[in-house]
């Protein structure tokens, strides 16, 4: 058994919602995380951006550290930043996973190491244009792979159409290497998104806006739909 098959022993094999806490209203931030734990979310999503690899800025470790205070969970950490292995050293402790972008770096090695050595389930996202053969060298070491389904650094853009077949390519990697890894989506990501995606391979699914945050907290009317197209 490899390293990520391992590390998915026992994991449930249903969809994974992850809840995009960029998308909640930050102000109440605190009963949003309540909220959500409430309505069985699989787990919270933490965007990291620095303003350099995406142009936008994102939550930092004083956020990560309130979230981690908000109470128990998994807490997933994605890394859209410029020098990413500094800022694993600095979020690994908090994170139960964590990806960093294959564009974001000239060693990734390096970095799927520093994250399984801070006792992080290692991942690795991809943009929308960036191929599948960036994944080729490291998916053996892998807990997850992000396949961003729009351009990184904003909520509310069109899923990107081509990435259904990527999904389903990815899915073909991964069994041939590591059967153990997960797929996982994250951009625009509603019902009609996750039954597609799912049928395509894709297990973890990061909902903002479209598919989970609407302003009016109704978060387990809304997972539970989601996990009903998934099946």
């Amino acid at each position: 058994m490899n390293a990520g098959a391992a590390v998915r022993a026992g994991e449930a094999t249903g969809p994974i919602m992850s809840a995009s806490l960029m998308c909640a209203d930050l102000l109440r931030l605190g009963e949003e995380i309540a909220s959500l734990r409430a309505a069985a979310v699989d787990s919270l999503h933490v965007d990291v951006m620095d303003g350099h690899f995406v142009p936008n800025l994102g939550l930092g470790t004083d956020t990560l550290t309130a979230v981690r205070r908000a109470g128990d969970g998994p807490v997933d950490v994605h890394l859209m930043v410029a020098d990413p292995l500094r800022w694993i050293q600095a979020m690994g402790p908090l994170a139960d996973r964590m990806a960093v972008h294959a564009e974001s770096t000239a060693t990734l090695f390096r970095c799927v190491d520093a994250m399984a050595a801070a006792g992080v389930r290692p991942g690795v996202a991809l943009n929308p244009a960036t191929p599948l053969a960036a994944l080729e060298e490291v998916v053996e070491r892998l807990h997850y792979v992000i396949l961003m389904t729009v351009e990184p650094g904003y909520s509310g853009q069109r899923l990107i159409p081509e990435m259904a077949d990527k999904v389903a390519r990815a899915r073909e990697l991964v069994d041939r290497r590591n059967p153990g890894c997960s797929i996982w989506v994250d951009g625009n990501i509603g019902p009609d998104e996750v039954r597609g995606l799912w049928r395509q391979g894709a297990r973890g699914f990061v909902l903002g806006s479209t598919g989970l945050f609407r302003g009016d907290g109704r978060y387990a009317e809304r997972l539970a739909g989601l996990r009903a197209v998934a099946r």
